[in-house]
């Protein structure tokens, strides 16, 4: 009986002569092929060190646990049109988000951000994470990365050069491409 599966009950062998094995070489193909496939949120790895243009459908409120505070808390989740994995939005999510677009939640929905890969500095541990900026399509048609609501804040010269600051968007696009080495992009690639 070589090859067949047995278990072990007190001191009899018991021999499963009904179980079928199926070979490694034909995988379900509606199985999931990656350990990440299993991941509910969108975390760095996901990205694979690129910038994603993704469009927001809809924001929800998920109670999770919070480990830190052995507590359930309400934390607002994006999901996004190109991808089932939602993004946990941080309170640093939230205020680049009311930037962009005000502060009304119903004016993110339909709109497109760039999410990228970045490590921070928290206490002095490097700490992996995902930064949600402006998607150079919407920085273009708000003018200052600000949503159509808000109008945008009136720009004084520099006394001292003469020149004008640059907008929320233009200084938005510089610290991403000053942080990452270049300009954030949309990608036309199906992500994760």
């Amino acid at each position: 009986m070589r090859g067949t599966p047995k278990s072990v009950q007190g001191n009899s062998v018991h021999t499963h002569t009904n179980t079928r094995r199926l070979p490694m070489s034909t995988p379900n193909p509606k199985a999931p092929a990656r350990w990440s496939d299993f991941d509910r949120y969108l975390k760095p790895a996901h990205l694979g060190g690129k910038s994603w243009t993704l469009t927001i459908s809809r924001i929800v409120s998920v109670e999770m646990h919070n480990p830190r505070t052995h507590s359930d808390e309400v934390k607002p989740v994006a999901y996004f049109t190109q991808t089932a994995k939602g993004l946990i939005l941080t309170a640093t999510h939230q205020k680049a988000l009311r930037d962009i677009f005000g502060d009304d939640v119903a004016d993110c929905l339909g709109k497109s951000v760039t999410l990228t890969a970045t490590t921070i500095t928290v206490a002095k541990c490097q700490l992996e994470t995902v930064a949600l900026a402006a998607a150079p399509a919407e920085a273009k048609k708000n003018g200052n990365g600000v949503g159509a609501g808000v109008p945008p804040p009136q720009a004084k010269p520099d006394p001292a050069t003469g020149e004008l600051p640059l907008n929320d968007a233009a200084r938005q696009a510089a610290r991403v491409k000053a942080l990452f080495g270049q300009a954030a992009t949309a990608a036309e690639e199906k992500p994760f």
